[in-house]
């Protein structure tokens, strides 16, 4: 993911709140990758996760969208189930399995195919615009 297409879709929604983009701290990067290779997470998407989250260390819940920051241990709450827990928007569920980024809700991992995502910024970009759109369907 290059940093500017994340910046042009984040930037609209903390501005409208007011709030600044402010990227996770060399320190809890660190972390995050230790604790991503301690449970075998892919390279690739430990990579896309280091890129969105050197930008903008999570999402505090603006317009009810919540991204967990990257040294919240509970983005590995579903580890044993292969899952990383990214964040929700709602009932919304933002989470990467099986090589996927999918939208879904607690108890399904994703709505449709058209809910799953080969980068973040897809599935990132699909939970920024949900109400946009009128709904996950």
């Amino acid at each position: 993911m290059k940093n500017n297409a994340l910046v042009t879709l984040l930037a609209p929604l903390f501005a409208s709140y007011k709030k600044p983009m402010i990227p996770a701290s060399d320190a809890a990067l660190r972390k995050f990758k230790v604790m991503a290779a301690e449970r075998n997470v892919p390279a690739d998407v430990v990579e896309q996760l280091t890129d969105f989250y050197s930008v903008v260390d999570g999402v505090p819940g603006l317009d009810s969208l919540s991204i967990h920051k990257c040294a919240d241990i509970i983005v590995f709450e579903w580890w044993s189930d292969g899952e990383l827990w990214l964040g929700q928007r709602d009932f919304y569920i933002l989470r990467w399995h099986k090589n996927k980024y999918c939208v879904g809700s607690a108890g399904t991992i994703s709505f449709s195919p058209a809910h799953e995502f080969h980068t973040l910024a897809e599935g990132v970009g699909h939970m920024v615009g949900l109400y946009a759109q009128g709904s996950a369907g």
